[in-house]
C-alpha cells in the first residue's frame, strides 16, 4: 500500500531563545505553512497524514527533540512508493563541510 505524508514546519523565532540570540524574528514562516496547506488541498496530489509545527501558539513545539521526532514519524516504515513531503521555512545555517562534495566548502 502507498502512503503518503507531510509535514510542515514553520518558525517564526518570536520567542527569546538563548541558542538562536543573534538571529531575528522572521514574519513569514506561519504564513508559509498556511499557504502550503492551502496548496496541498488544490493539487491533485492528496496526502493522507499531514502534520504541522509551528511556534505560533507554542514555541516548545519546534524545539530540537521534537522536529527530530515528527521527522522520524515522516520516515519511519516508507518504502520507495510513498510520498513524502518535507517543507521548511524559517532561518538557516551554513557551516563548513567536513566533505570535498560541496563546491562551496559548506553544507546547508
Amino acid at each position: 500500500m502507498r502512503r503518503t505524508k507531510a509535514l510542515l514546519i514553520g518558525i517564526n523565532y518570536h520567542q527569546p531563545n538563548p541558542s538562536f540570540n543573534s538571529w531575528g524574528p522572521l514574519s513569514g514562516p506561519h504564513r508559509d505553512v498556511r499557504r502550503m496547506l492551502e496548496f496541498l488541498s488544490l493539487t491533485p496530489w492528496t496526502y493522507d497524514e499531514i502534520r504541522t509545527l509551528t511556534d505560533e501558539a507554542d514555541p516548545t513545539k519546534v524545539y530540537r527533540n521534537n522536529i527530530i521526532e515528527n521527522l522520524e514519524w515522516l520516515v519511519e516504515g516508507s518504502s520507495p512508493r510513498d510520498s513524502l513531503l518535507l517543507h521548511y521555512s524559517g532561518h538557516g545555517y551554513q557551516r563548513p563541510t567536513r566533505s570535498p562534495t560541496e563546491d562551496d566548502g559548506f553544507d546547508e
